[in-house]
């Protein structure tokens, strides 16, 4: 979808996006696509986790084997807390499809959660691997190769990221973990000047990565009202962990129905 890649703003998109689900479902009830769209535009525009579950299971009954289904509810089960249920989605969803990218990509960043580094560092070379431009790959392995602590490494695949993708992101952090203020500094002001309005959650984690916790606040707040769809991600993103224990982070869990 355009909106989890930032293409389009998530407010207007998530709207479009209903609209198509339930015109495709006044065509065909049965649309395991629509159905599994319309869930997850109520998780992550609504945050009614009962009606997301309730269309993904229509999703899932109606095309066991659709992929794009599979992945879908994976995302919404990261949203929701339940990790390891979600990679087995994934891992579900890449026995049928062992050569789709994006399902090597997000069973990467679902393993980076869990903190099996090793197993996501195989997952997202493996994405290079079937996509070697794959748009936020090299970011992803960025963030895994810095938590090993192969700092050097991961600047040099954040430079390699697109910067259409994650590529500022990516620099913002790397570079901080590297004591390059000014690089970092520079980063970050690229990326609130040319994507803070369609991708607030990473002007977010850009902050909180640095340990500047009300900015990193102001734009998970920013990324609330525009309902960003990285948001499903709010709960395991290591990058967030400097925020974790403030209260205006447990009041975004709480608007967002979800609990720590």
């Amino acid at each position: 979808m355009q909106i989890q890649y930032q293409l389009v703003a998530s407010r207007s998109g998530w709207q479009q996006a209903r609209h198509a689900a339930e015109r495709a479902l006044s065509i065909n009830s049965a649309s395991a696509a629509a159905h599994a769209v319309l869930g997850l535009v109520h998780a992550l525009e609504e945050f009614d986790w009962d009606a997301a579950d309730s269309e993904l299971k229509l999703a899932l009954q109606a095309d066991p084997n659709s992929t794009e289904t599979l992945l879908l509810s994976a995302n919404v089960l990261v949203a929701r807390g339940e990790l390891q249920t979600a990679i087995q989605r994934v891992d579900a969803a890449i026995a049928i499809d062992p050569l789709s990218p994006e399902l090597a990509e997000s069973r990467a960043i679902f393993l980076y959660f869990s903190g099996d580094l090793a197993a996501a560092e195989s997952a997202i070379r493996r994405c290079l691997e079937i996509s070697p431009t794959y748009a936020y790959a090299p970011f992803v392995l960025a963030r895994i190769l810095l938590a090993r602590g192969e700092r050097d490494a991961a600047l040099r695949e954040a430079e390699q990221e697109s910067p259409d993708g994650g590529k500022d992101i990516g620099l913002a952090v790397v570079n901080y973990a590297l004591r390059k203020q000014r690089e970092s500094d520079g980063a970050i002001a690229r990326l609130t000047r040319q994507r803070g309005e369609l991708w607030p959650y990473a002007v977010a984690q850009a902050h909180a990565n640095r340990g500047e916790r009300k900015l990193a606040l102001d734009w998970l707040d920013n990324a609330y009202e525009a309902r960003d769809s990285d948001l499903q991600f709010v709960l395991y993103d290591p990058l967030l962990e400097s925020v974790r224990g403030d209260s205006r982070f447990k009041e975004l869990l709480r608007r967002m129905h979800l609990s720590e």
